[in-house]
């Protein structure tokens, strides 16, 4: 999944209403808010570890908790 432009990545629960979950990649040590999770997953079936493509955006940060990124492609994740 590397080689085709895939992220490694985990998707935590936070305590944040604005914020409901952070995604951290493998790559990188600072932490996300995919704004657009729900239009992939329900929220109660929002698995841990994913694949994961994403854009950057320039928006005010939703909580402090994470910087916001749209989600372009997520894949669950079997390792």
């Amino acid at each position: 999944m590397l080689e085709k432009g895939f992220s490694k990545g985990i998707l935590k629960k936070n305590g944040s209403k604005r914020c409901p979950y952070i995604l951290t990649v493998e790559k990188y040590t600072y932490r996300l808010d995919p704004i657009n999770l729900n239009d992939f997953f329900k929220s109660n079936d929002v698995p841990e570890k994913v694949w994961v493509q994403y854009s950057s955006l320039k928006m005010a940060n939703r909580c402090p908790d994470g910087r916001p990124v749209s989600i372009r492609e997520i894949k669950i994740r079997n390792e």
